[in-house]
């Protein structure tokens, strides 16, 4: 179960159309010019089981490109060199060696957080990452108690309450780890 709450500083967008209205090369235009404008954050909540994927391609990235694109529940991460690469995995790595003394445990969102979902909202987290990344593992206690693991690569942040949902994240980046020569293809 994913839950997502984003928060990001405003820029103007004076064209009367958004991104999103005049459709995918819009969007990356306009996203270019605000690049320096706009910053946005998002943090997941993500407990049990994840659908994940790993998939390697060896064109069709941001300027021809190799790419990775890595799915662990609600997160798509583009991944475009090893240093990128190289950050989610040990980040990943770092969180499972602090739940060795946090012991997350099993169990189900709070009852706030299955309202929110009872809502019938549903949101995908798409990041496009390059180099090395900005990173912090740390743990905290929820009002209930219960332990959480905060994880932070670049601008998204994964509050990861279950082992399991620990687990699936750990796994689908070590299976991205072994595909990483597609990065180191011409053009990659």
């Amino acid at each position: 179960m994913t839950s997502a709450s984003s928060t990001n500083s405003t820029a103007a967008d004076t064209s009367g159309t958004s991104a999103a209205q005049a459709g995918p090369a819009r969007a990356r235009d306009s996203h270019r010019q605000v690049r320096e404008a706009h910053e946005l954050r998002v943090q997941v909540e993500v407990w049990g089981t994840q659908d994940s994927a790993v998939h390697a391609s060896s064109g069709g990235g941001r300027g021809g490109r190799p790419y990775l694109a890595v799915t662990v529940g609600q997160c798509l991460t583009y991944v475009y060199d090893f240093d990128a690469l190289s950050c989610h995995l040990q980040t990943w790595r770092e969180a499972a060696m602090l739940n060795r003394t946090v012991r997350l445990g099993e169990f189900g969102p709070s009852p706030a957080a299955q309202q929110a979902f009872a809502q019938g909202q549903d949101l995908t987290v798409v990041s496009h990452v390059t180099g090395g990344q900005p990173v912090t593992v740390h743990a905290n206690t929820r009002a209930s108690g219960r332990p959480v693991l905060i994880v932070t690569v670049g601008a998204v942040t994964i509050a990861v309450h279950t082992t399991t949902a620990l687990t699936a994240y750990l796994h689908t980046w070590t299976r991205a780890g072994t595909a990483q020569e597609i990065l180191e293809q011409p053009g990659g």
